[in-house]
């Protein structure tokens, strides 16, 4: 299947195209899908007493211990970047500590849609 970034100016396809196929389904390319998602992980940062710095290092980010750190500082994030974060977000989703579980889980599902 092809996809095309729905994102304003943003003419990026990826995918494999399919036999007998036409057209595109529509979503967010990686680099715009990490701008979607910056004001709900800069909320989860604050919830977890970090700064909320999320997209705001330049590629400088020394907080390796933020659930966002995987793909934060990296211009392109690769799978094994996606997938970090997803066990990140597992494991603060299952923490006694974390009182809002059920928005990690949320952000989760969202993260799990990302290309």
């Amino acid at each position: 299947m092809l996809y095309k970034c729905i994102w304003h100016g943003c003419d990026k396809v990826w995918g494999e195209p399919e036999p007998g196929v036409s057209g595109y389904s529509h979503g967010l390319c990686s680099p715009h899908a990490r701008l979607a998602f910056a004001s709900a992980f800069r909320k989860q940062q604050i919830r977890e007493g970090n700064p909320d710095c999320y997209l705001r290092c330049f590629g400088y980010c020394h907080q390796d211990w933020c659930t966002f750190h995987p793909i934060c500082p990296i211009e392109n994030p690769g799978p094994e970047n996606i997938a970090e974060l997803k066990l990140r977000l597992e494991a603060r989703s299952q923490s006694d500590d974390l009182p809002n579980g059920e928005k990690v889980a949320r952000m989760r599902k969202r993260v799990n849609d990302m290309p």
